[in-house]
């Protein structure tokens, strides 16, 4: 029996990798981590291996901080409820890792896929942005408008931002583009991004936004 396309694509996941960003933010926090974990991150130049493989099994945040994701958004058939069906369709939404591009992860999915029947159309691509330094005056003021809005215990660090915003337009002006959600969230409200009830608390929306006025006194 022939495997489903999707069903290929949920069983062989990109390969998982720690990019610089990602190495970096564990980096800095290591000093203020307790535990076991201390050594673990402040060790990631040897430590970094295990910890994406292990990262994928503890969530789908953690997943996507070290692989390229493709999952299926939509899936289409028969026009009709009593129409058979002549051809099929499914809709992969791609979120490329640092490093990999819209060509190599359509390549990807092609080999994965390996089927002489199922075509693989590029709809809309756009690559990874530029990643910003994570020194110098410009990070320096994200690092003050976070310490002034949000509290000395808040700590800034480097990260990837899992989602696409209109910022990477802003790439082509300067090398200093920073994406930042000022907003504490809770599990619940991250899992309802994109999601039924998305939603956020009134006092977590309201201390975001005084990071941001903050953000631009400090500019």
């Amino acid at each position: 029996m022939r495997i489903p396309s999707v069903l290929r694509l949920h069983r062989r996941p990109f390969p998982t990798r720690l990019v610089p960003p990602v190495r970096a933010m564990f980096e800095t926090v290591a000093p203020h981590t307790t535990g076991p974990l201390r050594p673990v991150f402040a060790s990631i130049g040897v430590t970094g291996r295990l910890l994406a493989k292990v990262f994928p099994r503890l969530g789908p945040e953690l997943n996507a901080l070290v692989r390229t994701t493709a999952v299926v958004t939509e899936l289409a058939g028969a026009a009709g409820a009593n129409v058979l069906a002549t051809s099929a369709r499914a809709s992969v939404n791609v979120r490329l890792l640092p490093g990999d591009t819209a060509a190599s992860a359509a390549a990807r999915i092609r080999r994965v896929i390996a089927d002489r029947h199922v075509e693989v159309e590029v709809a809309s691509a756009s690559e990874p942005s530029p990643v910003s330094p994570w020194t110098g005056p410009a990070w320096d003021r994200l690092v003050a408008a976070t310490a002034s809005a949000l509290g000395e215990d808040v700590l800034p660090t480097p990260y990837i931002q899992l989602g696409a915003s209109d910022s990477r337009w802003f790439t082509a002006i300067s090398d200093h583009v920073y994406r930042f959600t000022p907003f504490h969230l809770t599990r619940g409200e991250r899992e309802a991004l994109h999601s039924h009830n998305e939603r956020i608390r009134v006092g977590s929306w309201l201390r975001g936004i005084e990071f941001y006025r903050d953000l631009l006194r400090a500019g």
